[in-house]
This record gives structure tokens, sequence and C-alpha cells, in this order.
């Protein structure tokens, strides 16, 4: 395989040794499309704040302040450290300050590019326009941004101007291809993927005797930040009502975030303890045990771009249920790989828990289905599209 030259890749996260869960499905893609360069140069906005003041801020803040940049492979990551601030109002200060930083990198580690790969609209995609017009080289622009987010960005007008100069744009759903197209044609579907490295099929029981986990229970397991948008509290108030039928039914919550308190509040209320679990941040090295451990794999959120964590948990043999959320819908295709479900309804939520127990599920069809999304394809195809744009069609 001839490589290309030179891919940079702008971020508005990524992951650093004092937190590997934020945008590690970039990093991931990086790790396979790197393969296809001599050289890459991933540039982070991961937002900066002082030691001195990280001290008051959120847990995922006070370790934004210690990222670092660091090489692995072909790989340089560099992180921008600009302050940010919550307004927008300031988002064109933040736009000339991230500008200015991404030139210093780029001169103090002598990379030119040969093309530039932004992920997400803000600030990243408007960046990468901007590096566009000064280097001269094709700007691909994949938008992950959930489905809530992303229609709001729309009703920015500079986003919109932005949109309408990228050379390629990739959405990670199919569902809003239409929209997208009617500012830019150059606009496809690739979703994100999952490392097949990690992310395997193991026997349940071992999972379980690893993670100290009973085995007669029937457990769900849930992944995602503890914010409004994931919709646990929705999952909590379905366990409330599955339990009165199957008591033997313990749902597992793993992630960190704001809404941590008011889900153990609402844990306790319904004396739900025995039943649901808030679990804390998971190690991606320690997900896929928690994924083959489980039984069934709850996605309530509220809205979603796609969601990766479902691919993990179906390569791992797992079934889904899931709401209507803008992703889910796509990834649970039909009945045999689990139930989609309306949003924010708890009672319907709780129903499809129940049918998925009574199901006897085909882990070799939901497997075969989750194939189609490793990252090692999911390359070779943006890698194609790399050459096409570049004039440098591999015989």
């Amino acid at each position: 395989m001839d490589r290309m030259d030179s891919l940079l890749i702008i971020s508005t996260r990524y992951p650093h040794e004092h937190d590997d869960i934020s945008s590690s499905f970039v990093l991931e893609q990086v790790e396979e499309i790197r393969k296809y360069f001599n050289r890459v140069c991933v540039i982070s906005t991961t937002p900066y704040t002082p030691r001195y003041l990280s001290a008051f801020m959120k847990p995922r803040r006070r370790r934004d302040s210690l990222a670092r940049d660091y090489t692995y492979k072909n790989v340089e990551v560099h992180f921008t450290r600009n302050l940010v601030f919550p307004k927008k109002m300031l988002s064109a200060s933040r736009y000339k300050k991230e500008l200015s930083s991404i030139d210093r990198i780029l001169q103090s580690a002598s990379f030119s590019p040969t093309l530039i790969h932004a992920h997400f609209m803000w600030p990243s995609g408007h960046l990468g326009v901007g590096l566009k017009k000064k280097l001269g080289v094709p700007l691909f622009l994949t938008i992950h941004e959930d489905l809530d987010f992303f229609k709001r960005e729309l009703d920015d007008q500079a986003t919109v101007s932005m949109l309408k100069q990228v050379d390629q744009i990739i959405r990670v759903n199919r569902s809003d291809l239409d929209t997208l197209r009617k500012y830019n044609k150059n606009t496809m579907f690739i979703p994100n993927g999952f490392n097949r490295s990690i992310f395997k099929m193991i026997d349940k029981l071992k999972a379980r005797r690893k993670l100290g986990l009973p085995n007669d229970r029937f457990i769900t397991f849930s992944l995602g930040g503890l914010i409004k948008r994931k919709g646990f509290d929705h999952l909590i108030n379905a366990v409330d009502q599955v339990k009165e039928m199957h008591g033997d039914i313990y749902s597992i919550i793993g992630g960190y975030g704001p809404e941590e308190k008011n889900l153990e509040r609402q844990i306790n209320s319904l004396k739900l303890s025995d039943h649901v679990k808030l679990l804390g941040p998971v190690p991606e090295k320690e997900l896929s045990l928690w994924l083959n451990a489980c039984d069934l794999f709850v996605h309530p959120s509220l809205s979603e771009s796609f969601g990766i964590v479902q691919i993990e948990a179906m390569a791992c043999g797992k079934p889904i249920v899931a709401t209507k959320n803008g992703g889910s819908e796509e990834i649970v295709t039909d009945d045999r790989l689990g139930y989609i479900v309306a949003k924010q309804d708890p009672e319907a939520l709780g129903k499809a828990i129940i049918k998925a127990k009574d199901n006897k599920w085909d882990a070799e069809r939901i497997l075969k289905h989750s194939r189609k999304y490793r990252w090692d394809q999911i390359a070779q195809t943006i890698a194609s599209q790399y050459r096409a744009s570049i004039g440098d069609e591999e015989d």
C-alpha cells in the first residue's frame, strides 16, 4: 500500500493521559487512518483551565488542565491549551486564538499537511476552513454532533457558511444527509466504528467472575455521560416497573457527570439500591468485560448522532434496547438485533426490557451485524475518499 504524505486532524476533543474517554472514537479512527499516511498530526482544541482555577471546576475540566502533548507510532498529538470562556459572544476571539495556536504548532513541528480532516463543527470545522484557505489543501469534516445539537448549530449562519466551503462532509448517520446536502452536495454517510481487538465476545460467566457480579441476576448495562440527554432517569423509572415482575433485574449504569447526585436521589427515593447501580467512569480496557457480563445493553438516550457503544455491545454479542433518538434506529435495524422504543417513555422502555429478557437471541446474527462497523473497514472507505480528493488513486 502506497502511503499518502501527511494528514492534519483537528478535533474539538482528543483523549490524553488523564482522560482516555472523551472523543475516543476519533483516536480509534486515527489509529486505523494513520496506516495510510507517512505522518499524522492531531491538534486538539480541548478547553484549557489553569490548575489553580481547575480545582473549582467539574472533574472533566480538571482533567483537561493536565492535557499534555504526546506522540505514538507515526502520530503526534498537540493541545492548543487556550482559555475557553462559555460565552457565545467570545466565539470570534476563540477562533482567532485557536487558529494562531495551530499555525504556531505546525511551524514548530515543520508539518505541512496534504489534507485536513476536522471532527465536529465548532470550532474544528471553522478552523479547518481557515486552514484550507491558507494552505490550499482539501478539507474533510466529520459531523459527530447529536441530533439536537446538530439542529441548533444549523441555525447559525456562520456554520452554514462553513459547511458550504468544506470539500467533503461526512455524517455518521443517514437521516441528516438530505439536510446537509442543501448546503453542500459533497455529503456522504460513513459511520463510526469499533475496535475489534478490544470488543469481542467472551464467556459471560467468566466476565462476571472477573467483575465480581452475581450469576443469578438479569443484568442490563448502560454507558454514557450522566447528563439529562442520556435519559438515565427514564431507565431508572423503567427498572422500578420491571422489578415488580422480574425481581432479579440489576441495571448497571457506567459514566460520570452532573446528574450523578440527582440519579442517586432518584434511586434512593424509589428504593432501588438492590436493582440499580451507578458504576462511575469505566476505563476503555474494562468496557469489554462489562459488555460481555451483561445480558442486555440499554441505551435510553434522548438525542444521538450514532451511539457507538451500541455497536461495541453488539460486537460482544449483546442485544440492544434503545430509544428513537436519531442514531440508535440506524443501528438496531430489526427485532433480531434488539428493540427501539419511544424516548422519554419509561413504560415502553420497561416493556421492551421484559420482552428482551424473555427472548432467545441469536448472538451470531448480532455479531455478524456488528462486523460492518469495524474501524479497519471504515478507515479504508475514508482513505479512498482522501485519495480521490488529492488525485492519488491507488493502483
